[in-house]
């Protein structure tokens, strides 16, 4: 099956465990061919739209989420920033201004099961999830927005296994934290998204490369700067 459809496969139904291993080739080809500066910056940069619509649409598919964690141990952080991309945006049923949004990111930032930095401790707990667009698409221009200034796009409260009511999906169970997730969320506006090609690919997978919670700044404020 080729990569480009799996959203109309996603819309029709097909099995979320069949889709991942398409999606998580998505990480790979942004990671190898879009300019670090597209990722997710608050802040402006040099990246200049109009030269390839790919690469733009691929720019602004680019999130930030900021993941908190409850009962986690002193030396671990209760928050945790990275990156993710949208994968599919589109009515819940036509004519529906409720659009479903999916969200493709590292098990080792969102991870329904335990914070990866707490491995071993059964008391942590994902406890909130918020998405921040890209400023490329928000149309952020301050060079230094507070995080007051960047309203996230949604935020969720999370239980077991789901967040804002709707399941977290992991590529590889049971510890989710080797693979990428999808993650859903409401909206009443589509949101852009990749949008795979028709052509079927033929670049070999290669691996999956997010920088981990572990590495990532200790704080949002940090993050965004």
């Amino acid at each position: 099956m080729s990569q480009y459809s799996f959203v109309a496969k996603l819309r029709k139904g097909m099995g979320l465990y069949v889709a991942l291993p398409l999606l998580s080739g998505i990480l790979i080809a942004l990671q190898l061919v879009l300019p670090s500066v597209a990722f997710a910056s608050s802040t402006q940069s040099s990246y200049s739209f109009g030269t390839s619509q790919a690469l733009d649409q691929a720019s602004v598919s680019v999130v930030r989420l900021v993941a908190s964690y409850s009962g986690v141990p002193p030396d671990c952080q209760s928050s945790a920033t990275g990156l993710g991309v949208l994968v599919g945006s589109w009515a819940s049923s036509p004519g529906s201004t409720t659009i479903n949004n999916w969200v493709l990111t590292d098990g080792s930032l969102v991870n329904p099961n335990v914070l990866t930095c707490a491995l071993g401790n059964s008391n942590e707990q994902l406890t909130m999830l918020q998405i921040y667009t890209n400023t490329a698409y928000a149309g952020s221009t301050t060079n230094s927005p507070s995080v007051q200034s960047a309203a996230p796009l949604v935020s969720m409260p999370c239980q077991p296994k789901s967040c804002g009511g709707r399941p977290i999906v992991c590529q590889n169970l049971p510890t989710c934290s080797d693979g990428v997730v999808l993650v859903s969320f409401q909206t009443t506006l589509p949101q852009p998204f990749i949008d795979m090609a028709s052509i079927p690919q033929t670049t070999p997978f290669l691996g999956i490369e997010l920088t981990g919670p572990s590495s990532l700044p200790p704080s949002v404020a940090q993050a965004l700067q």
